[in-house]
C-alpha cells in the first residue's frame, strides 16, 4: 500500500471520502538523498488514488526538523501528518494530546501490519505507524586487521574483551563508531541494547 503511514494529528481525515480535503504534511526528508525519489513516487501514487485530497508538503531534515516540530507543538499548531520517533522526542506531544489515536481509523487494515507495528503506545493508544524498517548493525569487523594481528573472530563477549590489549598495542582502536552527529550512538547502539536486554 502506498498510503501514508505516518502519525496524524487531531485534524485527521478519513481517506476515501469524496469531499475535497487538504492535509498539511511535515515530512522528514533530505531532498538530496536517493530516498527523495521514492518519496516523490509515493506522493504521485497517493495523488492518483485520492484525487480529492490535496497534500501541502513541507520537507525538512536533521536538527532543523526537530526545531520546527518543537515550535509547532509549543504553539499547538501541528500539521495533519508528521514524522515522529517513538520515545522521548514524541512523548510530550502525546501527553499534551496533540495527536489522535489511530486505532479507530485502521479498521481491517490493522491486520496488514505486523503486531509490533500496531502495539499500544502511550496510554494504550496508537499514535504512530511505521513507514519503514531500520536495520541496526551493532558491529562490522575488519577481518584483515584481525588476521594481521594473529587474531580470529571472537565468538563470545569475553573473547572480544581478551583481544583488546593486543589491538591497542598495535596502535589501533578496538571499536569505533561514527557519532559526530551526536545521535548515532543513542539511536543505533543504545536503543538496540535497551530494546533487547533492558528492564521492563
Amino acid at each position: 500500500s502506498l498510503e501514508f503511514a505516518l502519525v496524524a494529528s487531531i485534524s485527521v481525515c478519513v481517506f476515501g471520502q469524496e469531499k475535497e480535503i487538504e492535509l498539511s504534511v511535515l515530512n522528514y526528508l533530505d531532498i538530496t538523498s536517493p530516498e527523495a525519489a521514492a518519496w516523490d513516487a509515493t506522493v504521485e501514487a497517493f495523488n492518483a488514488k485520492y484525487p480529492n485530497i490535496t497534500l501541502k508538503i513541507e520537507n525538512s531534515f536533521g536538527e532543523a526538523y526537530h526545531q520546527k516540530l518543537a515550535a509547532l507543538a509549543a504553539a499547538g499548531d501541528l500539521p495533519d501528518v508528521m514524522y515522529l520517533w517513538p520515545g522521548g522526542r514524541s512523548v510530550e506531544i502525546y501527553k499534551n494530546e496533540l495527536t489522535e489515536d489511530l486505532y479507530p481509523f485502521l479498521g481491517a487494515d490493522k491486520d496488514k501490519f505486523v503486531p509490533a507495528a500496531v502495539a499500544p503506545q502511550w496510554d494504550g493508544k496508537l499514535y504512530e505507524l511505521p513507514i519503514g524498517i531500520t536495520a541496526t548493525h551493532v558491529m562490522y569487523v575488519n577481518t584483515k586487521l584481525l588476521s594481521d594481528l594473529g587474531l580470529t573472530m571472537p565468538k563470545t563477549y569475553d573473547e572480544l574483551v581478551a583481544m583488546v590489549p593486543k589491538i591497542k598495542e598495535a596502535g589501533l582502536y578496538p571499536i569505533l563508531m561514527a557519532n559526530k552527529a551526536a545521535w548515532v550512538m543513542q539511536s543505533c547502539l543504545f536503543s538496540a541494547l535497551v530494546g533487547r536486554i533492558g528492564g521492563q
